[in-house]
């Protein structure tokens, strides 16, 4: 359709959205649960049924591991935080 870009409606420069579906455990679980609980997710969302099944709605499954997952978490709250405090959006 004939929408502007979120840049030109509203002059963002460099304004980028990557959506993404992550599994996180909870903080203080012992690094062999975190490897089992990867090594398992990664195997489902490695097979084939998966990966059809997410590309027939336009999803890319990537696997991954818990050092790649906690780095990207990292980078888009700084990049969020910074988004948040720019537009001066105060917590509710």
């Amino acid at each position: 359709p004939e929408l502007p870009t979120v840049n030109e409606a509203l002059g963002l420069k460099d304004y980028e959205l990557i959506a993404y579906f992550a599994i996180f455990a909870p903080a203080g679980t012992p690094a062999d649960v975190v490897t089992k609980l990867n090594q398992a997710v990664n195997a489902a969302a490695s097979s084939k049924e998966i990966q059809d099944k997410f590309a027939g709605i336009g999803f890319a499954v990537e696997p991954g591991t818990p050092d790649a997952l906690a780095q990207r978490s990292k980078l888009e709250t700084a990049k969020w935080a910074k988004a948040i405090r720019e537009a001066k959006i105060e917590p509710q």
